[in-house]
């Protein structure tokens, strides 16, 4: 099963987006099919590739909650000013949440149904825009750890 269980970069999630992102035309199956895979894997591409950065050089414990318990070590130790930390945990509960919607909700809730919690509505254009802006973020950090 796992023959072909190569060892894996994040960011190859976020090529693979893109490439279907350019070629939704392409394919037989329905758009909206692609573009919640879309979703999914810009999430996953930014939540790996800063979990694995976080793990790497800012002594970052990851653990199975890594879902919520990483976005808060950001908003509370995170390498950046604390303005900046709170706009990466914001952009990153944005991706996560639109993960979420895309894949639990068949359709848009009414909000008796959200019971007010709040409903993105987010292209994917925005969410790659913010998934490079996280990415580049770590990327470029300087730190004295």
């Amino acid at each position: 099963m796992f023959d072909d269980f190569d060892d894996f970069e994040p960011l190859y999630f976020l090529d693979f987006s893109e490439e279907l992102f350019s070629k939704i035309n392409s394919f037989e199956v329905n758009e909206t099919t692609i573009k919640r895979v879309i979703y999914c894997r810009i999430y996953y591409a930014t939540f790996l590739y800063v979990r694995e950065w976080l793990k790497d050089n800012w002594k970052y414990n990851s653990t199975k909650r890594d879902h919520t318990q990483m976005l808060n070590f950001i908003r509370s130790k995170g390498p950046f000013n604390r303005i900046l930390n709170h706009k990466i945990y914001d952009n990153l509960l944005m991706l996560k949440s639109l993960r979420h919607q895309v894949d639990y909700y068949i359709i848009i809730p009414t909000e008796e149904e959200l019971e007010g919690k709040e409903w993105y509505c987010e292209s994917i254009e925005t969410a790659f825009e913010i998934a490079n802006f996280i990415i580049q973020s770590f990327e470029n950090c300087e730190f004295n750890n």
